[in-house]
Order: structure tokens, then C-alpha cells, then sequence
């Protein structure tokens, strides 16, 4: 395991265990938590969608350029607020 310099205590040594304690998520595709975050990537989901109806509709962007337009179809959005 490759730990940075900055994080390592002084006098630690690099090669001492490191324990997790705790840790949270939030990311597209309904991931609330680490373990469906481990579930969503275990099964090989794509996280990416349209976009919701309620960003903009897709004829706001027909005055855009064609290439633009489709790199804004699709992104990957959180189901519920921040």
C-alpha cells in the first residue's frame, strides 16, 4: 500500500496496518452507501442517464452545435437533494 509522506505520522512506519472507522457516499445511481456502492460497481452499472426532465428539456439545446448538444443528453444525477 503506497501512503503519502504528508499523511504518515512522524516516527510512523509506513508499513503499519491502517484501519477504516468509517466512511460515506453519495453518488449517481442510487449509491447511498459503500456497500451499494460496492453492489452498483460489482455488477458492472452504468450510472450514467438522461438527463431529468426537470434540467432542461432536450429543445433548449437545438441551437447548439450537434457535437455539444449530444454530450448534454446524458450525465449521471442524484436521485434525491443534496
Amino acid at each position: 500500500m503506497h501512503v503519502h509522506p504528508a499523511v504518515t505520522a512522524p516516527g510512523a512506519s509506513r508499513d503499519e496496518p491502517v484501519a477504516v472507522v468509517g466512511a460515506a457516499c453519495r453518488f449517481p445511481g442510487g449509491v447511498h452507501s459503500l456497500g451499494s456502492l460496492w453492489r452498483l460497481l460489482a455488477a458492472r452499472r452504468d450510472a450514467v442517464r438522461e438527463v431529468p426532465s426537470e434540467r432542461w428539456e432536450q429543445k433548449e439545446l437545438l441551437g447548439l452545435p450537434a457535437e455539444v448538444a449530444a454530450r448534454l443528453r446524458y450525465g449521471c444525477f442524484l436521485d434525491d437533494d443534496v
